[in-house]
């Protein structure tokens, strides 16, 4: 059983990504959906002397959710909280709580200042140590059939290899490495014997995958384009942070993919 943190809003992309969400986890899984308000009222302080901000805040986002969704009750594994803070803050701090995973919808309009300084969808990938899967407004879960994985010099590491491998063990998606050289003398052949070392010669796996090289300056159309033609369920990105310039690519890349993305994108971090 894992643990799922689902943070939401009264909105059309949070019914979407908890929609996702039941068919996306196993139905032995816990989700915690959980939407974070910001006020100087504390949730116990009593309004009228009947109620509690946070009992009001329940009971509308329930209805919300019963009245937007598919559901005529909220399904028993789901468990609906309410958290006072600063949105971005907020989630990270809950997530280091003993969850798996995070799971986030993201819209497709956004305004000049969120396209400035970033979304709180990005802040929390950026952020956050357990991974998250940014699901769009339209996405709707049928499987996962093609898997692109954004690959760097993160796959000579084993464990990581090991942890796709265990992620995919029920999936059996077909997963397509895909690696975006910006520097010509970019070869990606010891990354590559090592996928193929560990995906085949020594260790067995029950899902199809292949490795794809490709030269261009831009990073994040080329993994948008690339996922789009192969018709991708799921676009795959491992965050890395080693050193000031990689983060500032790694955040690049990644509001590209948060702001533009039209399937669901998957952030593993190391």
């Amino acid at each position: 059983m894992k643990k799922v943190l689902l943070p939401v809003d009264f909105s059309e992309v949070s019914i979407n990504a908890i929609e996702y969400a039941m068919e996306y986890t196993s139905p032995m899984d816990r989700i915690e959906i959980v939407h974070v308000t910001m006020g100087m009222l504390d949730l116990q302080e009593p309004i009228q002397m009947e109620e509690s901000k946070e009992e009001i805040i329940l009971k509308s986002l329930e209805k919300y959710i019963l009245a937007n969704s598919k559901y005529n009750v909220l399904p028993a594994r789901c468990h609906l909280s309410v958290k006072i803070g600063v949105p971005v803050e907020t989630i990270v701090r809950e997530s280091s709580k003993g969850y798996d995973y995070i799971i986030m919808g993201t819209r497709d309009k956004y305004d000049l200042l969120e396209r400035w300084f970033g979304t709180i969808s990005l802040g929390v990938v950026k952020r956050v140590k357990v991974p998250v899967l940014l699901i769009p407004r339209h996405s709707k879960y049928t499987g996962l059939q093609k898997v692109v994985l954004a690959s760097d010099h993160h796959l000579m590491d084993k464990k990581l290899l090991d942890r796709i491998r265990k992620w995919n063990k029920k999936r059996k998606a077909f997963i397509k490495f895909l690696h975006v050289k910006t520097n010509p003398k970019d070869d990606y052949e010891k990354e590559s014997d090592t996928i193929i070392r560990e995906y085949f010669s020594d260790n067995e796996v029950n899902f199809g995958f292949e490795i794809e090289l490709m030269a261009d300056d831009r990073i994040g159309d080329s993994l948008l384009s690339c996922a789009y033609n192969f018709h991708a369920d799921m676009l795959m990105v491992i965050p890395d942070a080693q050193s000031y310039l990689e983060s500032l690519l790694f955040q690049s890349v990644s509001k590209e993919m948060v702001l533009k993305s039209t399937i669901p994108v998957y952030f593993i971090h190391l």
